[in-house]
C-alpha cells in the first residue's frame, strides 16, 4: 500500500500536505472542515488541564482557554443558524446569575470566577451547535480531545509516580497532577468514558477494545491518585456499562429517576443520618470509613450552620483566603465537600432551586428516552457523578457535559447519527 504522506518527486511538498490531511480524515472517518477545527479548539479550551502549573505550564492552559473562547465565538458565527435557544440555555443563564449575585454581594468576585461561570454558557453553545449539526461528529471530536488530555496525564503519572508517589503540591493543594487534585480527575474521566461508550453504541452494542482500554487507564489513574470515592464509583459505572453493553444486565428497570433515587439515598444515609448508631456501625465496620468521611463531616456541619444564618441568597463564592470551611486536620477548603450543601451554602435557596430545576429537566429528558441504550448509558454515568457529589464539589464542566448529554438525548437518537452502521 502506498504511503499517503510520501513526498512528491518534485519536492514541492504540496501534495504531501494534501495526502497527510486526507490520511487524517480517513482515520477519523469524517472530512475535516473549519467547523470541526473550531469545535475541537472549543472543547480543548473547555477541558484544558487545570493543574498544569505544577509543571510550569499554567500559561499554556490559560492560552488554551483563551483560544477555546475565541474558537467558540467563531463557531457561533459560522453556525449561527444552527443555534437553538432552549430550556437548558435559560436555566444555565439563570444559574450563572444566581451564582454571580451573592458572590458580588458577599463573596470574592474575581475575573477567574466570572470566566468560570461563562464556561457553562460556552459549553452549552458548543454542544447545542454540535447536536443540531452532527451529534456523532461532536462526540468524536470530544472523545479525541478528552483522550489526548487524559492519556497525557496518565503518561505524566507513569513517569513521575516513582519519585512523587503522593503527587505534586502547589500553594494550596497536595496530591496534584496536571488534571488537578485527585478528586478533580472525574471532570475528565466521566465525560471520556461516557463519550466512548456512546460512540460504540452507534456502531454496535458491545464496547470496543479502545473503550475498555480507556476505562482501564482512568481507573488506574484514580487508584494511583489515591482517590477512593472516584475510584469506587468510576469502577462501578464502567463495570455496569460493560455488563449492560454485553447483555448481562438489562436496562428496563433502570432509568434517570431511579438514578436520582440512588443519589438521594446516599445523601440521606451518609450526610443526614450518619450519627444514627445502627448506621454509624455500618459505615465504620462494613464500608470501612471513619465517621467523619475523611474530615468531611465537620465541613458539612459548618456549612449547615452557615446555611441557617443566610438561607435565601447564601454567602457567595469565597477563595482560599476568606473561606470559613476548614477540615479537622487544618486544611482550608473552598467548597463544602457536598454539592447540595455547597450550593445552599454559597448561593442559598434561590441558587439551589435553579440548579435543581436544571438537573430535573435533564433527568426528565433522559426519562423520556428511557428505553434507548443511549439514555441508559448516560443515566449510569450521570448517577455516578451525582453520587460523587455527595462527597465533593459537582458543578463543573465535566458534570455539565454529561448533564447536557442527558438533555439532548433525543437529538443523540437521531437516525442520521446511525449512518456509520452501514459503512
Amino acid at each position: 500500500m502506498q504511503n499517503p504522506i510520501r513526498m512528491r518527486s518534485d519536492g514541492s511538498g504540496r501534495r504531501s500536505r494534501f495526502d497527510a490531511l486526507r490520511w487524517i480524515e480517513n482515520g477519523l472517518s469524517f472530512p475535516i472542515s473549519l467547523f470541526d477545527i473550531l469545535m475541537l479548539l472549543s472543547f480543548l479550551g473547555l477541558f484544558a488541564p487545570v493543574g498544569m502549573g505544577i509543571i510550569g505550564m499554567q500559561s499554556v492552559a490559560y492560552r488554551m482557554q483563551l483560544i477555546g473562547i475565541a474558537a467558540t465565538g467563531a463557531l457561533a458565527c459560522v453556525a449561527f443558524r444552527r443555534i437553538k435557544l432552549d430550556a437548558v440555555f435559560f436555566l444555565t443563564l439563570a444559574m450563572c446569575v444566581t451564582f454571580f449575585v451573592p458572590t458580588m454581594m458577599y463573596g470574592d468576585l474575581s475575573q477567574y470566577y466570572i470566566k468560570t461561570l461563562l464556561y457553562f454558557l460556552q459549553l452549552w453553545c458548543v454542544m447545542n451547535i454540535g447536536v443540531h449539526s452532527d451529534s456523532r461528529k461532536m462526540l468524536r471530536i470530544a472523545l479525541l480531545v478528552l483522550s489526548l488530555i487524559v492519556i497525557a496525564n496518565a503518561l505524566f503519572m507513569v513517569v513521575n509516580l516513582p519519585s512523587h508517589p503522593d503527587g505534586f503540591s502547589d500553594a494550596v493543594n497536595l496530591e496534584m497532577w496536571p488534571l488537578g487534585h485527585k478528586n478533580q480527575f472525574r471532570d475528565w474521566f466521566f465525560p471520556l468514558v461516557v463519550t466512548a461508550v456512546l460512540l460504540d453504541l452507534y456502531k454496535s452494542k458491545r464496547p470496543s477494545f479502545g473503550t475498555v482500554l480507556l476505562m482501564i487507564v482512568v481507573v488506574w489513574c484514580a487508584v494511583s491518585a489515591n482517590s477512593a470515592t472516584s475510584t469506587t464509583i468510576l469502577t462501578l459505572c464502567c463495570l455496569i456499562a460493560v455488563l449492560y453493553a454485553i447483555g448481562v444486565i438489562k436496562g428496563r428497570f433502570f432509568n434517570s429517576f431511579v438514578g436520582l433515587g440512588i443519589y438521594a439515598t446516599v445523601f440521606v444515609f451518609c450526610v443526614l443520618l450518619r450519627r444514627v448508631p445502627l448506621l454509624s456501625d455500618f459505615i465504620t465496620h462494613v464500608l470501612k470509613r471513619d465517621m467523619t468521611f475523611t474530615g468531611r463531616a465537620e465541613i458539612w456541619d459548618t456549612a449547615m450552620r452557615r446555611i441557617a444564618e443566610r438561607p435565601l441568597l447564601g454567602r457567595g463564592y469565597h477563595d482560599i483566603s476568606t473561606t470559613e470551611l476548614v477540615t479537622p486536620y487544618g486544611q482550608i477548603v473552598t467548597h463544602a465537600h457536598d454539592a447540595l450543601l455547597d450550593t445552599l451554602y454559597k448561593y442559598g435557596v434561590v441558587g439551589f432551586a435553579v440548579v435543581a430545576v436544571l438537573v430535573l429537566v435533564c433527568i426528565w429528558k433522559l426519562y423520556d428516552c428511557r428505553n434507548s441504550p443511549i439514555a441508559i448509558v448516560i443515566t449510569i454515568f450521570l448517577t455516578g457523578f451525582l453520587v460523587c457529589g455527595v462527597f465533593g464539589e459537582l458543578y463543573d464542566i465535566g458534570f455539565h457535559f454529561i448533564l447536557y448529554l442527558g438533555f439532548y438525548s433525543r437529538e443523540l437518537l437521531n437516525p442520521s447519527n446511525m449512518r456509520g452502521n452501514n459503512a
